[in-house]
C-alpha cells in the first residue's frame, strides 16, 4: 500500500442540460493529475438517463483521461421499463459497473418508481480497492462494513444531499471512516435542489480511517486533490481491532447479507 492522489469533481449541475454538464466534467477532469477521481450522485443529469447513453459518456470521458480511474457517480438510469441508480467507473474507455443503490429513498419518494438495486463489490483501482455506496445507502452502516471486509480501502459515497442535512452527512461520513478503519470520499451536487426542492450547496470532503476531515469543500466548484497515505490503514488496524473482531465473530452474519443482497 502506498501513496495515492485523489480527485472530487464539484460543479453546478445544469438539470436541463446534459451537454452542458458533461462538457463541464470534461474540462475539469483535463486539470486532473490524480490517479483516481471522483462525481457525484446525478452529476449527468435529474432525470433517468438511457443507460447506454451512461455508458458511452463514461467511456468518452475516461479514454480521455490518461491519469488513472473515473468513478463516476451514481446515476438514474433507464433499463427498458425500469428506471435503477447505478455507478460506473471508467479507465481508458473501459467501463464497469462499481455499485447500485440498494435502499431507494423513503423519504423523497424514490421507492415509487425507482428499482432496489443489489450489493455490488469493491473495485480495484491501481494500488487501492473502493467500494461504492450510493446516497443514502451510507445510512445502512451493514453495507459500507461489508465494503471494508471486502478489502476496500476507499468508501466512496456519491450523494445529493441537501443542505441542512450536511453536518450529519459529514458525521456519517466520518463515523464510516472510523469504524471501518478506511479512507471516506464523500462527493455532493451543487448549485440544484434535492428531490423535494431543498438546496444542495457542495460539501464534499474527505475523512482518513481516525475520523478526522482531511478535505472539506464547502460550496466551492472546481476539481479539488489530495493524497491519501493507505499505509497508515495497517497501522490503525492493529491498534484498534474493529475489522478483525468483526471478521473473527460474526463473519458469517456478513457472508449471509452479502448473499441476500447480491440476490435479490
Amino acid at each position: 500500500m502506498a501513496m495515492v492522489k485523489v480527485g472530487i469533481i464539484q460543479f453546478s449541475r445544469n438539470d436541463s442540460d446534459i451537454e452542458h454538464n458533461f462538457s463541464r466534467v470534461k474540462d475539469l477532469l483535463s486539470t486532473s493529475t490524480s490517479e483516481i477521481v471522483f462525481l457525484s450522485e446525478n452529476w449527468l443529469s435529474r432525470e433517468p438517463v438511457d443507460i447506454i447513453r451512461y455508458m458511452d459518456l463514461v467511456g468518452e470521458l475516461s479514454a480521455e483521461y490518461s491519469g488513472g480511474v473515473l468513478f463516476a457517480g451514481s446515476q438514474y438510469v433507464k433499463l427498458g421499463n425500469t428506471v435503477r441508480s447505478i455507478g460506473l467507473a471508467g479507465e481508458s474507455g473501459e467501463v464497469r459497473l462499481t455499485c447500485e443503490k440498494i435502499f431507494p429513498s423513503a423519504a423523497v419518494g424514490e421507492r415509487e418508481w425507482l428499482a432496489p438495486g443489489t450489493y455490488i463489490g469493491p473495485i480495484q483501482s491501481g494500488p487501492v480497492s473502493v467500494g461504492c455506496v450510493a446516497c443514502v445507502d451510507v445510512m445502512y452502516p451493514e453495507i459500507p462494513r461489508l465494503h471494508a471486509l471486502d478489502g476496500a480501502l476507499i468508501i466512496y459515497n456519491p450523494s445529493s444531499m441537501p443542505y441542512d442535512r450536511m453536518k450529519l452527512w459529514h458525521s456519517v461520513g466520518v463515523s464510516r471512516a472510523a469504524e471501518n478503519q478506511v479512507f471516506f470520499v464523500g462527493v455532493n451536487t451543487l448549485g440544484t435542489t434535492y428531490a423535494d426542492g431543498r438546496p444542495t450547496k457542495g460539501g464534499s470532503f474527505i475523512a482518513d480511517p481516525v475520523g478526522s476531515i482531511l478535505l472539506n469543500i464547502t460550496e466551492e466548484e472546481g476539481l479539488f486533490e489530495a493524497s491519501l497515505d493507505t499505509s497508515v490503514i495497517g497501522d490503525v488496524r492493529n491498534r484498534r481491532r474493529y475489522i478483525e473482531d468483526v471478521r473473527n465473530t460474526v463473519s458469517e452474519f456478513y457472508s449471509r447479507f452479502r448473499f441476500m443482497l447480491t440476490h435479490r
